[in-house]
Formats: C-alpha cells, structure tokens, sequence
C-alpha cells in the first residue's frame, strides 16, 4: 500500500514538463528512496513467509551478507576490469557485456534460490551495483531495454491480468471491502506526504497537496509485489484483485487530479 511506481511518476512528469522543476526533484527523490525500502520490505515479508521467525531472521543476516558481497567484491570487480578495458581503448568488450548479462539474468537467480531470497531481490541489487556512465552502459541499457519493455513487460501484464478474477467481487460486500481499502489506501499516502511537505518545505498547501497526489502514483511497482505476494499465499485470489483495481485507479487519477490542482 506505501509504494510509489518510480518509473510512471517520471514518465507523468516528464509529460507535464515538471521533471526539472521543484515539485519533480522532490517527488522523484523521494519515490526512490520509497522504492529502496519497498524492495527491502517486501524481501522481509517474503522471507517471513516463507518460514518460522528463526528462519526468517537466518535469511536476514545471509542477504546482509550477500548485499556486502555484491558492493564490495563484485562491484569492486566490475569497475576495475571496466577501467582496464577503458585503458586498452575496448569499452565495448563482448566478453565483458556477456559476463554482465550473466551477471543480470543468471548469477542473482542462483544464489537467491540457494539462499532461499526472491530473485526479485538479487536483480534489483545487481542492477544498482551496474556501472551507470560510459559508452559500455548506453549499449547494455539499449540492449536490455529492448527486450525488457517489448517482450518481458507485456506478458508481465499479461499474466497479472489472467490472475485477476473480477467475478470474485460480485457480491456487493467485497465491493464495499475495495472502496474501504481504497479510501485507507489513498490517504494513508497522500495525508502523510501532504502534510510533511507542507511541515517541512513551508511551501503552499497548493505544492505540499501534489506531492500528496504523485506519491499516490503506483502502476507496475505495486503489480510486482502483489503478484509475489500472491506467489507466497500471502494474498488470496480475490485481494489480489482488490489491490490490483486500485493500484490502477489511483495511478490513472494521478494525471488529472496534478492538472487541476497544479497546473
């Protein structure tokens, strides 16, 4: 319920020429630092669901281990053999943008299923610890980008949407049940994000109120936790569904609340 879709904010920003701007910076900021603690707690609850608290506590202290690992050996490893290639004048090293493929599709995926953490965990630690400047980077993301958006979204979607059964909320009840988690949903973000903002920026309650409304902006972030959460039976079908329904609204009411509250 407290995630923010980094991606789609970015995208509804830079539609309304607000990226650059005050409200941007801080809203992107903060949908980032949001995203982090997201990943790490969905990795507690997972972890939690999985076991008893000793075992859950046991996978804690190994995925501390392995983040240290990915930051100090691996990434230490990444920089020095991208600073060689750089010095041999050979940035784009096949060898070198396999191994990172490897690295990204393969290597996460073992140690995480060995040490019993989502794979969700190891790609995104992966991909934090990725160089993020050069020649070598743009070529990588192109690559990447172009099968992740044009292949792997769309059945991501896809399969999001054969989980979904509408029929399970035709009783008038667990229709009553979505608009009462909607209401706690959307003002368990906004309320919050409004009133700091306006508490510690001191700005208008014009500006403090749309940040309220872009933290409220969910979409594929929240998809990818619902659908492991109910991978890890921590969500029923029909949660699932409620969740999933206003995951959709409040990010396509985003855009048109932003245009009548602040531009």
């Amino acid at each position: 319920m407290s995630s923010t879709a980094f991606p789609v904010l970015a995208s509804i920003l830079t539609s309304a020429k607000l990226l650059s701007s005050p409200i941007g910076t801080l809203t992107v900021s903060c949908a980032a630092m949001n995203n982090v603690m997201g990943w790490c707690s969905l990795t507690l609850a997972g972890t939690f669901a999985k076991g008893s608290g000793i075992a859950g506590l046991w996978v804690i202290l190994i995925s501390v281990g392995y983040v240290l690992f990915m930051f100090i050996i691996v990434r230490w490893s990444i920089n020095r053999v991208h600073t060689f290639l750089i010095q041999r004048n050979n940035e784009i090293n096949h060898s070198f943008l396999i191994g990172i493929f490897l690295l990204l599709s393969l290597h996460h995926r073992f140690f995480c299923d060995t040490l019993d953490i989502h794979s969700f965990f190891g790609a995104f630690i992966v991909g934090v610890i990725c160089l993020k400047s050069g020649q070598f980077t743009l070529e990588l993301f192109e690559k990447i980008e172009l099968i992740t958006v044009e292949l792997l979204l769309p059945l991501f979607f896809a399969a999001s949407g054969m989980r979904t059964s509408l029929g399970s909320l035709n009783d008038k009840l667990y229709g009553d049940i979505t608009v009462v988690i909607f209401a706690v949903d959307t003002l368990a973000k906004f309320l919050p994000a409004t009133l700091m903002t306006k508490c510690v920026t001191k700005r208008s309650w014009r500006f403090s109120t749309s940040v309220g409304i872009l933290m409220n902006t969910r979409g594929l972030i929240e998809l990818i936790a619902l659908n492991i959460g109910l991978q890890l039976n921590i969500l029923s079908p029909r949660l699932f569904t409620m969740f999933l329904i206003i995951a959709l609204v409040t990010t396509f009411m985003t855009s048109s609340l932003l245009w009548l509250v602040y531009l």
